[in-house]
């Protein structure tokens, strides 16, 4: 059973952003400046996931393992928005690939993302989820 599906956006920011506002956002906390930016930045629709939650988090689907590598790779070992090289392109398109028991969600085709990806490089990625109802 789903407790809460989300949407979930892939960002591309094309410069940099002050350490202190990623700091801030990947801790979930208030970052202004960098909202204006992720705002005016292109960004994709990966489609839907559950939000993460001891238990599921191999029964997120192609959006969750997108959304948890770029995570990891904000986060470790400094906070940074990752930059999107050929390297983390391919990393992208295997997290997002179907696997089986992936959850019936609807999501982006693999082909979109690809796009998305080619027409972005060189930039920065964020992922982005509107508010929880109620939250």
């Amino acid at each position: 059973m789903r407790v809460f599906d989300v949407e979930i956006w892939l960002i591309a920011v094309p410069g940099e952003v002050p350490e202190d506002e990623l700091r801030a956002h990947w801790r979930g906390w208030e970052t202004p400046a960098l909202d204006r930016v992720l705002a005016a930045s292109p960004r994709f629709r990966l489609g839907a996931t559950e939000v993460v939650y001891p238990g599921n988090e191999d029964l997120r689907g192609p959006v969750g393992r997108v959304q948890d590598l770029i995570y990891l790779r904000g986060t470790t070992p400094d906070y940074v928005l990752p930059l999107l090289d050929s390297q983390l392109e391919r990393e992208l398109l295997d997290a997002y690939g179907p696997r089986l028991g992936d959850p019936p969600f609807n999501v982006a085709s693999p082909a979109e993302l690809e796009a998305f990806l080619a027409s972005n490089r060189g930039a920065r990625l964020a992922t982005e989820s509107p508010p929880l109802p109620g939250f």
